[in-house]
């Protein structure tokens, strides 16, 4: 299957729905570059957490969360585990671990040097979520719905194409792109 990179100038925003909702303007919103190392995910679900419960409870203070614990905790297998200490897993399988586990905050648990899988975390932690939702694929209706409420988790592989989108919806890397290597 090929995807094209497609910019459009609208989106049909079903009925009830906020044409626009800008985020940033509430949160503090952090692009980060985790380099080559296979753990985007635990970023975007330590991340996406942080966001959902900043909005979720506005006039708390903001909390960041330990992508560390993630990416110690959720190891499948120590075979798995690149030179680098990155695996590749799911951002939505991250999100369950943290309803069935909690999550630390960054100052309790910080980022450190490649460590290795820790099976044994405490699983006490204070901050825990509910539930995830996960939204089927090209349900664009239902992803309008959910950002109206939320930031939304997702993880993209980066290609020249999405790096150079200045503006519009990417839609996907070129078939140039996803021929090469």
């Amino acid at each position: 299957m090929t995807t094209t990179v497609q910019l459009l100038d609208s989106l049909d925003v079903p009925h009830g729905v906020p044409q626009m909702k800008l985020w940033t303007e509430h949160l503090p919103i952090q692009i980060k570059n985790q380099g080559n190392t296979f753990v985007c995910w635990a970023y975007v679900a330590a991340k996406h957490y942080e966001y959902v419960r900043a909005i979720t409870y506005p006039d708390d203070p903001h909390i960041s969360f330990s992508v560390q614990q993630l990416i110690d905790g959720v190891c499948p297998s120590p075979r798995k585990v690149d030179k680098k200490g990155g695996y590749k897993w799911r951002a939505s399988s991250a999100l369950q671990w943290i309803v069935d586990n909690g999550l630390a905050t960054e100052a309790d648990y910080p980022m450190a040097p490649y460590r290795g899988c820790f099976r044994q975390l405490m699983s006490n932690w204070k901050f825990r979520a509910s539930s995830v939702k996960l939204i089927p694929d090209g349900d664009e209706d239902e992803v309008i719905r959910v950002v109206a409420k939320h930031p939304i988790a997702a993880c993209v592989e980066v290609y020249p194409s999405f790096i150079k989108l200045e503006k519009g919806v990417y839609r996907g890397p070129t078939p140039e792109e996803t021929s090469k290597g």
